[in-house]
């Protein structure tokens, strides 16, 4: 029990890193990753599937997720901003 919880804590902690601003780009990598992953999972059973339609159809999935991170992350600087120069008047 305390190994599961040991291992869960340090996933967090590398979930939470990857997440963050500064792994931001190993997330992106990661989820790519898994994204083609699952897409090949899809197509797997369709004969003559090449791994560039699998990285263009897991491309296209990501491009929703990645674009919600883009507008959000926008908008939280935007917010920090605006927040700083009303608290600073």
């Amino acid at each position: 029990m305390m190994k599961i919880c040991l291992m869960s804590t340090i996933a967090l902690m590398l979930w939470t890193f990857f997440s963050g601003v500064t792994g931001w780009i190993f997330s992106l990598i990661a989820t790519l990753v898994l994204m083609t992953a699952f897409v090949g999972l899809i197509f797997q059973a369709i004969p003559g599937t090449d791994w560039i339609r699998l990285v263009v159809g897991a491309g296209t999935i990501y491009l929703i997720p990645i674009t919600v991170e883009i507008v959000t992350a926008f908008f939280t600087m935007l917010h920090s901003l605006l927040w700083g120069i009303i608290t600073t008047k």
